[in-house]
């Protein structure tokens, strides 16, 4: 034994004689274990763990040996000391090399042989030990403790991943999305070993910005992190890269686990720019990024449309450029990235497919006014943008109800896109408002297959049927509205129209007379403005084809709820479980409206799993998270 090690340990026994009280001792699991219960074991292999999730020893044969996280109590003229100098002598000059033996439970190692050896790793500073595992699995008995380790198992058998821990419900799958990780087979040896290496880095970036304010565990911020800046290139990112990607969410992991305020907004921004007295130097730079080109896409076309119209009618106070093209992940940070060389002040991403590049970019660039094109509440780090279609659905609805003759309407949905379920909740109370025995026949058009009984569908006379509006190819002859079943042709009774100029304006206003500052400093996190008719960023036309009362009706409705004297969602609503959503002159609030994932009780039909969607729908969904599925079809 060294005079080193001599040193050593009396100075880890003294360490541990001064830190230890009755509550930091040891754990032991035979008295955590329900003697009651008959455990169930299985053989985990051998493989190196972390010193940090070994929290005690098996049973209490050594208890009075160690202290808090093992530091040794016992003097240095016994057995036990000299025993644990030889093992401090033999891991500085060569490493400890045979494994020790533990149990595992709900992720927690509990030493059976090697104590000392662990003590020794700890006091040194390790990180990692080998050890021969065997697992002891928890009784099944409903808690939430057993539910997620039993996710936890699912996971690394799947994934080969059994590093990263959660304590919620559901987070193993929320990774496996986020990951972009591929639900049939796991991760091969040298896939397992990159990803653990760079979460280990990722584990220190995190411990040098965690402050007080932060109360979330590593794998946590980990979630957090991946929502924000996702998978892309992050196998590939230094430690002081990560650490100054979490300083720029620090608010988020501050706030965990509640989300940065986003608010609804619904009212009109300023509408006159004021004047200054000495002018402006330089206009403002606008820029306007598009996933395609307007000669290719409705979508882009209209967005497109609302750019020309924002510089003829701002022309010495604004300057704009268009960046098409940006259709996928790399493209989309890409053209971003271009508007910020340019020098763009304020930059409109107008896709919600664009929406984690714009949180990306937003975090990256906190002085620079980034707005995403989408129906957005779950963060903070940016503003969004987007129209009340569901008011639109309400007067299509309207029309539908009085127009069938069999008060069965079909209604074929693309994507339950986040907050696009008010859409068929609002279509099915308006054919409900002019018809009480109005039912609608729901299906998908984007599953791998029919979700609803055909037979029953074959009693609708008229059918609503969605466009996929952000992605529709221009040169596509596929035709979308109010079908009529009978006559098998479009009835082409209303024409929809979005004027997103309007909005592009007045927001640029409000950046140029300083109002959109002044929010920000009155503590809001983020905004969605969330417009609709009484903006007059949206309207609906009822063409010729159109009974002449029934376009009268319609007009006054949708005058109306343009000046605010009608809201659709304040009546008595109940889903198809028979649970009341919503009492009779009670006004639902946005975020309710948006957040909708029920069924209103006069449709038919459900919200699929998204195992139920085509490979292409799924990607989409996993990709940019914007859509609000869950895994089951109701509450």
């Amino acid at each position: 034994m060294s005079v080193e090690a001599a040193d050593a340990y009396e100075k880890a026994r003294k360490l541990g004689k001064r830190e230890t009280t009755p509550e930091n001792m040891p754990p032991v699991l035979d008295h955590l274990l329900d003697p009651a219960v008959s455990y169930s074991q299985e053989r985990a292999g051998q493989k190196e763990i972390a010193l940090s999730q070994i929290a005690g020893m098996k049973n209490e044969g050594r208890i009075s040996a160690f202290g808090k996280d093992f530091l040794p109590l016992l003097k240095s003229d016994t057995e036990f000391a000299a025993k644990w100098m030889r093992l401090y002598d033999a891991q500085i000059s060569e490493g400890l090399r045979d494994p020790i033996k533990v149990y595992e439970y709900l992720h927690k190692y509990y030493v059976e042989e090697g104590n000392k050896r662990v003590s020794v790793m700890k006091f040194l500073g390790g990180k990692t030990i080998m050890a021969q595992i065997v697992r002891i699995l928890p009784d099944k008995d409903g808690s939430e403790e057993a539910q997620v380790y039993y996710e936890y198992l699912e996971f690394s058998r799947i994934h080969n991943i059994d590093f990263i821990h959660f304590s919620k419900p559901g987070e193993y799958k929320k990774l496996e999305q986020l990951l972009a990780l591929p639900s049939q087979y796991g991760l091969n040896d040298e896939q397992e070993k990159q990803l653990r290496s760079e979460y280990h880095l990722f584990e220190q970036a995190f411990e040098q910005v965690k402050n007080e304010q932060m109360h979330l565990s590593v794998a946590e911020a980990f979630l957090l992190y991946l929502e924000i800046y996702t998978v892309d290139s992050f196998l590939e990112k230094s430690g002081s890269i990560l650490v100054s990607e979490l300083k720029q969410i620090e608010e988020d992991l501050e706030a965990y686990p509640h989300k940065l305020e986003t608010r609804l907004e619904t009212a009109s921004l300023d509408k006159t720019l004021k004047r200054r007295l000495f002018g402006r130097m330089q206009p403002l730079r606008t820029a306007f990024v598009y996933m395609s080109v307007p000669e290719d896409s409705f979508w882009t076309q209209m967005h497109h449309d609302g750019q020309v119209y924002v510089q003829e009618q701002m022309p010495y106070d604004v300057e704009t450029k268009a960046f098409f093209m940006a259709n996928d992940s790399e493209s989309e940070l890409k053209q971003i990235e271009e508007a910020v060389q340019w020098g763009a002040q304020v930059i409109f991403t107008t896709s919600p497919t664009m929406l984690r590049a714009s949180i990306m970019m937003a975090a990256k660039y906190p002085k620079i006014h980034i707005l995403n094109c989408s129906l957005n509440t779950r963060t903070g780090h940016l503003r969004t943008y987007y129209a009340r279609q569901y008011e639109l659905l309400f007067l299509n609805g309207m029309i539908a109800g009085i127009l069938s003759d069999t008060h069965a309407i079909g209604y074929i949905a693309d994507y339950p896109f986040y907050g696009m379920i008010s859409n068929i909740n609002a279509f099915a109370l308006g054919a409900r408002m002019v018809d009480p025995q109005a039912k609608v026949y729901l299906d998908w058009s984007t599953t791998d297959h029919a979700m609803f009984d055909s037979e029953k569908m074959s009693e609708a006379d008229l059918m609503y049927i969605t466009g996929q509006e952000i992605n529709a190819d221009i040169h596509s002859t596929k035709t979308y509205g109010l079908f009529d079943v009978k006559k098998s042709q479009y009835m082409h009774l209303t024409k929809r129209q979005y004027y997103w100029g309007e909005f592009y304006k007045q927001l640029l206003t409000s950046v140029l007379n300083g109002s959109f500052r002044q929010v920000e400093r009155h503590g809001n996190d983020s905004i969605c403005y969330w417009w609709g008719l009484s903006n007059f960023m949206i309207d609906v036309y009822v063409t010729d084809a159109m009974p002449k009362q029934t376009s009268r009706l319609i007009q006054v409705m949708k005058e109306h709820m343009a000046e605010g004297h009608f809201n659709l969602f304040s009546t008595e609503m109940i889903d198809q479980e028979g649970h009341v959503r919503n009492k009779d002159g009670q006004q639902m609030s946005l975020d309710a409206i948006a957040d909708m994932n029920w069924l209103l009780d006069n449709v038919e039909g459900t919200i699929p799993s998204i195992d139920d969607f085509s490979g292409d729908a799924r990607k989409l969904i996993s990709q940019y998270g914007i859509y609000s599925l869950r895994e089951t079809g109701h509450d």
